[in-house]
């Protein structure tokens, strides 16, 4: 029934004489390295002590880890009349009065006071013997009675969740009735789980180009070369990050996607998402097919495309060498992967490399511009969140329609992890992500 259980049967089978009264009895309980309860009783009188002792030894094992190597004691009492004693009946304990091998009488009562372990406690069982077979023989456990089934039996107490000190007596039947105190059961708990707290979850492409010191960037091997983040959410709501890539271009592009690995970017305040796993897996296409996806190590680095500057996500309407007009226009997209119930409200998104450039970042169903970012370095905020369901994904590319200006290296974002959220309106079909809704039918 629980973890751990004293047996107080013992040896003194003598006629009834003071020197079984015990006085308070101390059970002092030590946890070894590995769970291992051992009890160590003692008692106030000392005429009953070699009998108390009787009930030493080992008791249970607990599983709560924080315990392990610690101690804590249950001391009973007599709080009523006469004193608390152990049975001529050799099946436990009982308190003088009445009968003095039983609990009996209206006025007896015995409390156990717990101290050191906080609110691990959790009484479970309660043993009878000897108890009186008139109908009606009742225990009464903190205010609760229990009508006892037989001479002797473990009454499961555990709905009562008594997690601290309790008392036990016959005061709810007649005073020829009573029985023998004879096991104690009870658990030890683990503290609750702290509650659940949300953070959004930031994700940082910075580098210091250590993998790549001798020039600005690295690129991944092929066009076909994606990076994937992989989240796991463990059970106390951590988002944890693993970053890697299918590039084999050496080792600097792969090191280099392999730091930006940790543990903690933020946390989840939903018990069902814990355990859960999705991934954003990252692409490039160059002018219209795919491209080479590029790292960067300027303004502390971040993420760009092979092309007009491969520092950055640009390639749109800019002039070559000749001063001649071209656009090769890049797009650095990131696919949501991820179960059912779970999806990604995006906050913000950071940049290098981007003063006075500009850039589109868009779910699909919404674009949200950022014209002539007035700094090199920064991080520009989503006024109204870009959720990504599973299967969406999150582009970033010049703004369409503003000229010959630049782009910028994408440094990281950060977002929310939140429930699916269904789209509202229907596509305009002009290819252009603006959606008819009830804001602007």
């Amino acid at each position: 029934m629980a973890a751990v259980e004293v047996d107080f049967s013992h040896s003194d089978s003598a006629a009834i004489n003071p020197n079984q009264n015990t006085g308070t009895i101390t059970l002092a309980f030590s946890v070894d390295g590995s769970g291992n309860v051992t009890l160590n009783a003692s008692c106030a009188n000392a005429g009953p002590a070699a009998t108390v002792n009787e009930f030493d030894g080992p008791c249970g094992t607990i599983s709560d880890t924080a315990m392990w190597g610690q101690s804590f004691t249950i001391t009973l009492s007599s709080t009523g009349t006469g004193s608390l004693r152990v049975s001529g009946l050799t099946t436990g304990l009982s308190v003088q009065g009445v009968n003095a091998n039983l609990f009996d009488g209206a006025a007896e009562q015995m409390t156990a006071t717990v101290t050191g372990l906080g609110t691990k406690f959790r009484l479970q069982g309660i043993g009878y013997a000897n108890a009186t077979t008139t109908t009606g023989t009742q225990m009464n456990i903190s205010g609760t009675a229990y009508t006892l089934s037989g001479e002797s039996g473990l009454l499961d107490v555990s709905a009562q969740e008594i997690a601290g000190n309790f008392t036990i007596n016959s005061a709810t039947d007649t005073d020829a009735q009573g029985f023998v105190l004879s096991k104690l059961a009870f658990d030890v708990v683990g503290d609750p789980p702290p509650p659940l707290v949300a953070n959004d979850a930031v994700v940082s492409f910075a580098n210091t180009g250590s993998e790549y010191p001798a020039t600005n960037q690295t690129f991944a091997s092929a066009n076909t070369s994606t990076i994937t983040l992989a989240y796991t959410i463990d059970n106390a709501g951590i988002i944890s990050l693993d970053a890697s890539t299918n590039s084999t271009a050496g080792g600097a592009f792969a090191n280099t996607v392999n730091g930006w690995d940790n543990p903690n970017i933020g946390s989840v305040d939903n018990a069902a998402w814990l355990g859960k796993t999705f991934t954003l897996t990252g692409s490039a296409s160059f002018n219209g097919g795919p491209g080479v996806l590029a790292i960067t190590k300027l303004g502390n680095g971040g993420i760009g495309i092979q092309g007009e500057n491969s520092n950055r996500v640009d390639g749109l309407n800019y002039n070559n060498t000749s001063g001649v007009a071209q656009s090769t226009p890049e797009i650095l997209t990131w696919t949501l992967s991820a179960p059912a119930g779970l999806a990604l409200n995006f906050k913000n998104w950071s940049y290098a490399e981007g003063g006075g450039g500009d850039i589109r970042v868009s779910n699909g169903t919404t674009n949200v511009d950022f014209a002539n970012l007035a700094t090199a370095t920064g991080t520009e905020n989503f006024p109204a969140g870009l959720v990504l369901n599973n299967g969406d994904a999150l582009t970033f590319k010049e703004i369409p329609g503003v000229g010959a200006t630049d782009g910028a290296a994408i440094a990281g974002f950060s977002f929310a992890v939140v429930a699916p959220i269904a789209t509202e309106g229907f596509d305009n079909g002009a290819g252009n992500n603006l959606w008819t809704n009830a804001a602007n039918w």
